[in-house]
C-alpha cells in the first residue's frame, strides 16, 4: 500500500508531508499509551472526574459522552440508568493512579475502570499525550 503524501495541520504547525507522521506511528506494534473507561451517574460528577484527572496531570484529556443507557446487573437485578461515559486517555504508567482517583472521587460502590492498551495512533497525538502528562508512579 503506497501511502498518499499530503500537506497536515497537526496543533497549529503545518507539515508538508504529513506520511512520515503516519506511518511511524502506525508501523508500530504497540505504544504505552491507555484509553481508560468509566462512567458518571451525572454530567456534574462527570465533569469534576475529568477535571480532577487531567489537573493532577495523570491524563491528556478526558472525553465525556452524556446520556449513555446502560443496562447491567445489580444486586441479583438487571437495572438499567442514564450515565455519562468518561473516555481518559493515559499511558500504562500512570494507570493505578487514574484507578486509584476514579475510586477516591466516584460516588458508586464499584465504579466501572477498565484499561485498554492503544496499539497504534497518529505519532503526533501519541506523543502529546506523553507531554501532557507526568508519568510517575504511585507515591
Amino acid at each position: 500500500m503506497k501511502p498518499i503524501a499530503h500537506a497536515a495541520i497537526v496543533f497549529g504547525r503545518k507539515f508538508a508531508d504529513s506520511t512520515r507522521l503516519w506511518s511511524l506511528a502506525l508501523d508500530s506494534n504497540m505504544t504505552d499509551k491507555q484509553l481508560v473507561v468509566t462512567t458518571a451517574p451525572n454530567l456534574s460528577d462527570a465533569r469534576r472526574l475529568a477535571h480532577a484527572l487531567v489537573d493532577r496531570k495523570i491524563a491528556a484529556c478526558v472525553n465525556i459522552v452524556p446520556k449513555i443507557e446502560s443496562i447491567y446487573r445489580w444486586e441479583g437485578k438487571v437495572e438499567s440508568a442514564e450515565e455519562c461515559l468518561l473516555l481518559i486517555k493515559t499511558t500504562a504508567g500512570l494507570f493505578e493512579r487514574v484507578r486509584s482517583t476514579i475510586q477516591e472521587l466516584h460516588s458508586y460502590q464499584v465504579p466501572e475502570c477498565i484499561a485498554l492498551a492503544i496499539e497504534a495512533g497518529s505519532l503526533a497525538y501519541l506523543k502529546w499525550i506523553t507531554d501532557s502528562v507526568e508519568d510517575s508512579p504511585m507515591p
